[in-house]
């Protein structure tokens, strides 16, 4: 009846071996979306890392160098009247059980303050 079956049977031998956990790498650097403008909300986008991870935010402006917002340290942020006008990035940090890294995105377009 034209039909053919086959059986296969496999072993395998030798140590389970399991590879050091790794620390999170980035492999795309993280991104806002949005338009710095007074009252609008910026959104962070964390990028890709090679596993899996938790992630933390950090705000900065750049007024003359690079600062931490206070209290800016979440995935969205709502510029002020005293962050318009000035590049703001967004540092990510991405954590798992074998350590932390973070990357910087790319400063935002500085607009005249609305």
């Amino acid at each position: 009846e034209d039909r053919m079956t086959a059986t296969a049977g496999f072993k395998v031998s030798g140590e389970i071996v399991i590879g050091a956990a790794a620390a999170p790498v980035s492999t795309v650097l993280p991104a806002i979306a949005g338009t710095v403008q007074q009252g609008q909300t910026l959104t962070a986008w964390p990028g890709m890392w090679t596993t899996g991870a938790a992630y933390g935010y950090q705000w900065q402006e750049d007024d003359g160098g690079w600062t931490n917002i206070t209290g800016a340290a979440g995935p969205t942020f709502v510029p002020g009247a005293g962050q318009v006008g000035n590049a703001l990035r967004v540092i990510v940090t991405a954590t798992n059980a074998a350590g932390s890294a973070s990357a910087t995105s790319a400063p935002t377009v500085v607009t005249a303050g609305v």
